[in-house]
């Protein structure tokens, strides 16, 4: 019920979901909610990763719904990590300026840290938990894209299977329908919850989403009281975090 898909319009059913040994079965479902919970049940119950054919719609509700070059901008980004293969303070100007030139908001080095705590356990077909961080100094990424990174400071990340929102002490500094990235310090390469774990050095980013989630009807289903958190979404662009 979070993609721009059903948001706008399009039916997640008659959805064809297959697992990895080929069983398969067809989903008829009223609405994306209850869509949602028969296929992450079904996950579950035929080990844990599945294959779908979902939201068949039309060309016009195609053009839309869907935002607009996001393979092209994965290909561009790829191609930067891959190329680069380093620390990501190096490419950072170069990530700032791929993202300035994409249908995306605003991009801010949020943290650099250490993790120094990650707790997660899975509740309802979710991986939900935290990690904290902890600063190791300053990267020299001040100005509007700085960062609170200095030994003393501390992030807290609010995991469902996703990086949810991201804390320094008491304020919350992105949040979604905002992406929240984490990647390796030392390697420029992504890190999903799920591989998180003690001692990885990291840096944090946000990245405003685009304008699509940002309507009354995507903010319903996407900001963080829809995951159960008592926070109103506040806009990356508008949140200071020096």
């Amino acid at each position: 019920q979070m993609m721009t898909f059903p948001i706008y319009g399009a039916k997640p059913t008659p959805a064809v979901i297959m697992d990895a040994f080929g069983n398969s079965e067809l989903l008829e479902c009223e609405d994306a909610l209850t869509f949602e919970k028969e296929i992450r049940a079904k996950a579950v119950a035929m080990g844990g990763m599945i294959s779908s054919a979902e939201h068949g719609m039309s060309g016009e509700l195609v053009k839309r719904s869907a935002i607009p070059h996001t393979i092209s901008f994965a290909v561009e980004l790829g191609r930067l990590l891959r190329g680069h293969g380093g620390v990501i303070d190096a490419i950072q100007d170069d990530l700032f300026k791929l993202f300035a030139e994409s249908d995306y908001g605003v991009i801010k080095h949020l943290f650099t840290g250490k993790v120094v705590d990650s707790e997660r356990k899975i509740i309802g077909g979710y991986d939900v938990g935290t990690a904290t961080l902890q600063g190791f100094g300053s990267t020299g990424s001040g100005g509007s894209n700085g960062a609170r990174d200095n030994a003393e400071t501390k992030m807290e990340l609010l995991i469902k299977n996703e990086y949810l929102v991201a804390k320094i002490g008491d304020r919350v500094v992105a949040s979604v329908p905002d992406l929240i990235c984490v990647v390796e310090q030392e390697t420029s390469r992504s890190l999903n919850a799920e591989r998180m774990r003690y001692g990885q050095r990291v840096a944090v980013y946000g990245i405003g989403c685009t304008h699509h989630y940002r309507t009354p009807e995507a903010l319903a289903v996407t900001e963080p009281r829809a995951f159960g958190f008592d926070l109103d979404y506040v806009p990356l662009e508008k949140i200071s975090i020096d």
